[in-house]
């Protein structure tokens, strides 16, 4: 392919879509119905990033699950074994080659697709005060029965190989501490917002100047309201339609009733 064609094919960007990558949490999804929501996602044209890899379960008892994991490891050129096929032992690697058997990675397109995915165990430091969405159709909750058994990857993973299971679980621990205590300062800081706005808006003087900010307040996402409508309306390509829903998906304890809202995650549904 000469390189004008190369450089016009790769500077297309995809008409209608979110530039910001699509965070999804993997805790608690079933392993193939998420691949194949974001091998969908990804040939869209949408950046990817999949969190708590460890944390994906598969449907079936871990005893099954590992046999027939094991019966995959022992799948090799009897000539020479390095040159494949090679075997994952990272939850995210797994996860990364089941959803390149569901796109076409031999294709220039699916080569491209398969760039824009990415697969952490954990959550990294730059993910982890972003906003993270769970797929409905692919949680275990909403989709296996309560009887039915299912295996976590990252204890199938530790028993074929991986070997940092328990440094993820530390992380995570250390990450979660930190995120009660950010939530903790937020939900003080917001209450003592409100009870100065409460107390100070009885003064004339202070309820006018209150007035007018609120005022500029209202312009400003008016305005931003009417450029992003603006945008869609020169965009041709029709929009993939992310809905939003409040699915309880905790990771924080947190033990107060009055305001359990505001500690839990906003959990977008991913169509």
């Amino acid at each position: 392919m000469p390189k004008t064609a190369l450089a016009r094919k790769t500077a297309l960007q995809p008409v209608g879509f979110r530039t910001q990558p699509i965070i999804i949490d993997g805790r608690g999804h079933l392993i193939g119905r998420l691949a194949a929501t974001v091998a969908k996602t990804i040939l869209q044209g949408h950046n990817v990033v999949i969190v708590r890899c460890e944390s994906l379960n598969i449907s079936g008892s871990f005893y099954r699950n590992k046999l027939k994991y094991l019966e995959f490891l022992r799948k090799r050129c009897n000539i020479n074994p390095s040159r494949g096929p090679f075997h994952f032992r990272a939850p995210s690697k797994i996860f990364t080659r089941i959803v390149r058997g569901m796109v076409p990675h031999k294709t220039e397109r699916g080569k491209q697709a398969l760039v824009r995915l990415r697969a952490f165990e954990g959550i990294p430091t730059p993910y982890d005060k972003k906003k993270r969405m769970v797929v409905p159709s692919a949680l275990r909750t909403l989709r296996l029965k309560p009887r039915r058994r299912f295996t976590e990857l990252g204890r199938l993973s530790s028993e074929v190989g991986w070997q940092y299971q328990t440094v993820v679980a530390t992380l995570e621990k250390k990450r979660k501490i930190k995120a009660k205590h950010y939530y903790l300062r937020q939900r003080n800081l917001k209450k003592l917002k409100t009870d100065a706005t409460k107390n100070l808006s009885s003064k004339p003087q202070v309820a006018k100047h209150l007035a007018v900010l609120q005022h500029a307040q209202d312009q400003i996402i008016i305005q931003r309201l009417k450029q992003c409508t603006a945008q869609l309306y020169i965009e041709n390509a029709p929009l993939t339609k992310i809905s939003s829903t409040s699915i309880k998906h905790d990771d924080i304890d947190i033990t107060n009733n009055d305001n359990n809202n505001n500690h839990h995650r906003d959990l977008d549904t991913l169509i």
